[in-house]
């Protein structure tokens, strides 16, 4: 196919030389229709258009030409947690530029030079994937665990980025619970529940109140985290070992997801090498896959994990007045790829004394709720343009992570 007639029926933007791969670079239909299996003119889609720039293809709009990025605001975005860190570059009008990853940044658990190269290599990364160069950065705006939702806490991590970044203007950061809920809900009244490594449950009402239940990190909270679960499946293993329990197939994946032959070589493992909390807590995976062959035990699990998190989103619902209200309830996190195992019985517990509360599908990941919060920071209105380039772009450096046509509103979901 001519590459010429791709070029007179579409408009290429946000297409900066050597930035974007073929799965990367975003596509706007003359309708104006973001996406990225959208029919084209001449019954052509965008995903075809992909393949046919198989090579990085030099071809750039005027407004994101290099001579032209120091007229176009852009900011870096954050989503930093126990276990990891991500990076974003997003212009004003919610075109997604970069990606990048980093390790773990809660320098409550985490020694900050190793907070610093997590923070650093996911910045770096997502300038290399959007051919940019930390000068061209003005902004930088995020989340970390380890600072709460006034951004007590935050100063070490300012301190980092200033040194990283010496070009930004302006660096703002929170609590990692405010923008997973600015994501999850678009900061709208109601209750996030954030279940990762650790757990926290944050909740805002319609005269602005907000209020934050657990978040006590792994000594004496946890609750329903991936930490809680996966320090609930090794008890059960061994208690099955050592015949207190009745059978489980979580022995058998533990020992086969650290490669160990009998169970009492889990305690080398363990104490031995000292394994971290993040580390610990990737056992939820192995619970979780036990859970979906049928075991019992690690479905009572789960069951007892989504009722700790209920547990904190009743709190916060009495906390902020809401009994009465229609509440909406998301969530935030890798537990929550476990699906129904831990979200059926969290909302029936939810359910059984707040029966007008409705728990959603979040709308956007924490990372983007990071850019929301940015927003209204700087009172910069969001709108149905913005949101729709936020969808499209992200999904498209995302391709395996979200299908964002679940999490948003019908009127946002691209047309048929």
């Amino acid at each position: 196919m001519d590459k010429k007639r791709y070029i007179n029926d579409t408009t290429l933007v946000c297409c900066p030389i050597n930035i974007f791969t073929e799965k990367q670079f975003l596509i706007k239909h003359t309708e104006g229709v973001w996406g990225r299996n959208f029919p084209m003119s001449g019954g052509c889609s965008a995903k075809r258009l992909r393949r046919s720039f198989s090579h990085r293809e030099s071809v750039v709009s005027q407004k994101y030409n290099k001579r032209n990025l120091s007229d176009t605001t852009l900011v870096i975005v954050l989503d930093g947690g126990a276990t990891s860190i991500k990076a974003l570059i997003i212009d004003l009008e919610g075109n997604v530029l970069g990606k990048g990853t980093g390790g773990p940044s809660n320098h409550l658990l985490t020694e900050l030079d190793v907070v610093e190269k997590s923070i650093k290599d996911a910045i770096h990364s997502a300038l290399n994937d959007s051919g940019l160069k930390s000068e061209d950065i003005k902004f930088l705006c995020g989340g970390t665990a380890g600072v709460d939702f006034d951004g007590k806490g935050n100063r070490p991590i300012i301190k980092i980025v200033k040194h990283l970044l010496p070009f930004t203007k302006k660096v703002l950061i929170t609590g990692d619970m405010v923008i997973s809920h600015y994501g999850a809900l678009l900061h709208n009244p109601g209750i996030t529940v954030i279940a990762g490594t650790g757990s926290v449950v944050f909740g805002i009402n319609s005269q602005g109140k907000r209020v934050k239940i657990g978040g006590w990190g792994p000594l004496f909270g946890n609750e329903g985290s991936a930490d809680f679960i996966a320090r609930q499946g090794l008890n059960e293993a061994s208690k099955y070992y050592d015949g207190r329990r009745e059978k489980t197939i979580i022995k058998e994946e533990i020992e086969k997801y650290f490669n160990i032959k009998g169970f009492r070589k889990i305690i080398d493992v363990i104490y031995g090498k000292r394994l971290s909390i993040e580390k610990i807590a990737e056992l939820s995976k192995v619970v979780e896959s036990a859970a979906k062959k049928g075991d019992r035990i690690a479905i009572e699990i789960f069951k007892n994990a989504g009722h700790q998190l209920a547990e904190g989103i009743c709190a916060a619902i009495k906390k902020l007045h809401m009994e009465h209200d229609e509440v909406k309830i998301s969530y935030q996190g890798s537990v929550f790829d476990a699906g129904s195992f831990i979200l059926e019985p969290m909302k029936e517990k939810v359910l059984e004394k707040f029966n007008r509360a409705v728990v959603i599908p979040p709308h956007f990941p924490p990372v983007i709720g990071s850019f929301f919060f940015f927003m209204e920071t700087f009172h910069k209105n969001l709108n149905e343009k913005i949101l729709r380039n936020l969808k499209n772009s992200y999904s498209i450096i995302n391709e395996n992570i979200f299908n964002f046509n679940t999490f948003l509103p019908p009127h946002l979901n691209p047309l048929p």
